[in-house]
């Protein structure tokens, strides 16, 4: 045990120099660390090597690989095997700066009292605040939330004997867990704190979030009606009666908390060369320490010191490791993505595309059931996503409108993770629910997803 702690802190202290590298290369006035910080999170890999999962092992493994031969085939420059080093590190930076936030929402009191009431809403409105306030949690937790709201939905759900009681209990619980499912992949449409987001104005580093963030946060409003009211329609019946009064100051006090990293964010911008995105990691990291200390501070009166010192020592070193799945898998996707876009011939793409006779329009729509059907067959859209935007920059027959290009990329993306067999969240909710993935993806999630990209399709036709 002695051991395993020590060599989970050594993992932490390399995790967050990598972060510390990436820290400087955003700030573009030092020199280039790309090698020192691929060789730190090769340490990392290797470190936490016995506790990635199996499959995800071999994302790290083949990007190595692709890189060694690529080079060594003159196919690549190494500066491109840089660029890709510096993609990856820098998602490490992401995942690393706000599980601190996650870690202090998780183990707040006031985050678990809102759980509890979004769980003791009555059946007519219980969807709608169910995914409305999981979507706020899930600024903070992301699918931390599934599971924190997950195990709440279970103890609610007591276990029935007779048949009529258990088909009542099914249908309370595929509402609960769709309406969690969808309020967390709804950030992905515009939430700065989404790897989407990131990955996308990471990509496109001329556009700001700021100018996208308005048609972004109305996309996920009507994402979020859209399931409430197929919610409606598929149950018609839900008692409207018994409605009562809804407690929500703790959620007002949980938007002061949300509101303090955004604000702290826009006082780095004007203060560090930083642009928003990384000024959001940072915000997140102070934010998020100090909600920890805080918590520690006041729920151990004298012995509050102590407690710090365990948290930062036992509890934050596990906090980081646990990282390493999405590190590799995530990171090093992006890696793979920076690897494979100049290998692609631009003249090809460009005579593909006026063999094919596609206006912006359908490329578009084509553009999004890619992202969404690639992901059934293994393919990270964080591969597909990096591609595209790499064409993007060097084909000016992909020269979309950003705002639409944005638009589509984050409404599959979302749309992804409420129905790829593949995604966290349905294997989440699968353990959870002791549903098989593919009742969730086909009965739960399966209308809901194709009339989302439908509507989506639509809308493209209609205004471009």
């Amino acid at each position: 045990m002695w051991c395993r702690n020590r060599i989970q802190q050594l993992s932490a202290f390399v995790l967050l120099t990598v972060c510390g590298f990436t820290v400087l290369n955003e700030a573009g006035s030092f020199p280039d660390f790309a090698f020192v910080t691929g060789a730190l999170l090769g340490l990392f890999i290797l470190l936490e090597w016995s506790r990635i999962h199996k499959y995800i092992r071999l994302v790290p493994v083949g990007a190595l690989i692709l890189s060694i031969f690529l080079v060594q085939s003159n196919k690549i420059a190494i500066q491109t095997v840089g660029a890709a080093i510096d993609r990856a590190a820098f998602f490490a930076f992401f995942f690393t700066g706000f599980s601190i936030l996650r870690e202090a929402a998780n183990s707040s009191a006031l985050v678990q009292k809102c759980g509890f009431i979004l769980m003791s809403q009555p059946p007519g409105r219980r969807y709608l605040f169910m995914t409305l306030g999981s979507h706020l949690l899930g600024i903070l937790l992301n699918f931390g939330a599934l599971n924190v709201l997950g195990v709440t939905i279970l103890n609610q759900l007591k276990p029935e004997s007779e048949s009529q009681k258990k088909a009542i209990r099914k249908v309370r619980m595929r509402r609960m867990f769709t309406a969690v499912q969808r309020g967390i992949a709804a950030i992905s449409m515009w939430s700065p704190v989404s790897f989407a987001m990131v990955l996308i104005f990471t990509d496109l580093p001329e556009l700001n979030w700021s100018d996208y963030a308005p048609v972004g946060m109305v996309i996920g409003v009507l994402f979020l009606i859209w399931g409430a009211i197929l919610d409606k329609l598929l149950h018609p019946n839900v008692s409207q009666s018994h409605q009562g009064a809804i407690k929500i100051a703790p959620f007002f006090n949980l938007l002061a908390l949300l509101g303090t990293v955004p604000v702290m964010a826009i006082l780095i911008v004007q203060f560090l060369p930083y642009n928003f995105l990384v000024s959001m990691i940072l915000s997140s990291t102070l934010c998020g320490a100090g909600w920890m200390a805080f918590q520690s501070l006041y729920s151990s009166g004298l012995s509050g010191f102590a407690e710090v010192k365990r948290r930062v020592l036992v509890d934050l070193p596990e906090v980081f490791t646990a990282q390493r799945n999405e590190i590799s898998m995530v990171g090093f996707s992006a890696f793979i993505g920076i690897l494979v876009v100049p290998l692609i011939d631009p003249v090809w793409v460009q005579n593909l595309l006026l063999q094919s006779g596609f206006d912006q329009t359908w490329l578009l729509i084509c553009i999004g059931w890619v992202i969404v059907l690639g992901s059934f067959v293994g393919i990270n859209p964080v591969v597909t996503v990096t591609i595209l935007l790499g064409l993007v920059r060097v084909v000016p027959e992909l020269s979309f409108p950003p705002v639409a290009l944005i638009a589509v990329i984050s409404i599959s993306w979302t749309v992804m993770i409420t129905v790829s067999p593949l995604a966290a969240a349905q294997m989440l909710t699968s353990r959870l629910s002791g549903t098989s993935v593919r009742e969730i993806v086909i009965h739960w999630n399966g209308l809901f997803a194709i009339s989302t990209m439908l509507a989506m399709d639509i809308l493209l036709i209609l205004l471009l």
